[in-house]
């Protein structure tokens, strides 16, 4: 009796999915399509792109500022730290600025690309 009540419901269940997984996938395709032609997410999306840039300039200055301690810092010889893990220590913060850099050109990129799409929509 355990069987087929089972199967059934095995069958039931794949049914259900069968039916509710392409109307999602549909109503997931219609969102994006008026977002894309909307220019205030244009907008939004450039303010956040931004926002993330600067962000990343107060962590580049940061980083700046730790190279400058670790090349220039205590020029007595001090029992915490060695030279050559200053050496490693201005190069790590060296490559550290220049990844950050680099992401905040991609940021602002990305943030003058969606204002200029804003721009070419209509109802701006």
């Amino acid at each position: 009796m355990k069987t087929p009540f089972l199967c059934l419901s095995i069958i039931v269940v794949i049914g259900v999915a069968l039916l509710v997984i392409p109307a999602l996938s549909v109503h997931g395709e219609e969102l994006p399509q008026t977002l894309l032609r909307n220019s205030g997410y244009h907008r939004t999306q450039a303010a956040t792109y931004r926002q993330e840039a600067s962000q990343l300039d107060k962590a580049i200055e940061h980083y700046k500022i730790m190279a400058r301690i670790y090349t220039y810092g205590s020029e007595r010889p001090s029992g915490t730290m060695n030279p050559q893990g200053r050496r490693l220590m201005v190069v790590r913060t060296k490559r550290v600025i220049q990844y950050f850099t680099q992401e905040r050109q991609e940021k602002e990129r990305l943030a003058a690309d969606h204002d200029a799409f804003a721009q070419s929509l209509p109802g701006n």
